[in-house]
This record gives structure tokens, sequence and C-alpha cells, in this order.
């Protein structure tokens, strides 16, 4: 996973963008080594390339599959070993870990980050046999503004 990926990578989205059937405006989405290699892909910012969709990847591979369980200072971490039903109405404050994940943005380029209410690694195990089903239901109000406005802090290092 790295190089070889992201330079052919590069080469299918370029090549695609010049087929007839194409606007020249592509996307790539998908989910563990598709999602990973996203990232590879979108480092080389391929002209056509508007917008990555990745999912169930790691950004982190050696926390996320060498050292699982171990406490990291930057992210929060929820054992997800218990139900904690919320009543209708309420507000609770939801933190989210996003951790740097090395990608060179330039001046003028954006992140889009979209917050959903489940989470992706139990989707991934819901068909299985014995998969941990989904049990999040209800609706999410992200606040824009007033008392309790809604925020996300993104980590940013100037290089």
């Amino acid at each position: 996973m790295g190089t070889q990926e992201a330079e052919d990578g590069y080469d299918v989205v370029e090549a695609i963008a010049k087929m007839g059937w194409c606007n020249g405006n592509e996307g790539l989405a998908g989910n563990s080594l598709l999602a990973i290699v996203q990232w590879f892909i979108a480092q080389l910012q391929p002209p056509s390339l508007k917008a990555i969709a990745p999912w169930g990847g790691c950004g982190d591979l050696h926390r996320e599959q060498f050292v699982r369980g171990v406490d990291a200072p930057a992210v929060s971490l929820h054992p997800h070993d218990r139900v904690e039903k919320v009543q209708p109405g309420t507000m609770v404050k939801l933190e989210i870990g996003i951790w740097a994940m090395g990608i060179h943005y330039h001046a003028g380029e954006s992140i889009r980050v979209v917050i959903s209410g489940s989470n992706p690694l139990w989707l991934d195990m819901a068909e299985t046999p014995g998969g941990v089903m989904d049990t999040n239901k209800g609706h999410c109000r992200v606040y824009l503004g007033g008392e309790h406005a809604s925020h996300v802090v993104i980590p940013y290092t100037d290089l």
C-alpha cells in the first residue's frame, strides 16, 4: 500500500476523465483497503479528482491495527461496552477524535467533515454472523449559533 497504488490510481482517474461519458469530475469511494488507497491517490492531486469518501479504513494504521486498545492522548476513547441512553431533547457534549493524517493541503484547499450517527466499524461487522447491529436511533441536531453552538476543531500544523 502506498506509492505504486497511488500512481496507478492517479493514472486510472485521469484515464477515466478522458472518456466520452465522463465530465472530468470524479470521486472515489470505498472501505478498508479502498479507503486507505484513496488517501494516497489524493495526495498526488489528480486534476480530475474532486472528492474522496473513505470509510472503514485506517487513519492511523499503526495505532488502529497494531496497538489496539492503547489509549492515545490525542484521541478520545469510549469503550462502547454499555448503552448510555439520552432523554429526548437533552443536549450532550460529543467529542469525536480527529487526528492528523499527514496530508499536505495547499492554500485555498479545504476539507469536508461529515458527522453521522453510527460507528462505521459496527457497520462493517453487521452482516457477519454474531455481528454487532447498530442500535442508535433518533436524530442528532447540530446547532449553528446561539448559546449551544456546535463546532468542529480540526488539528492543523503549518509546515
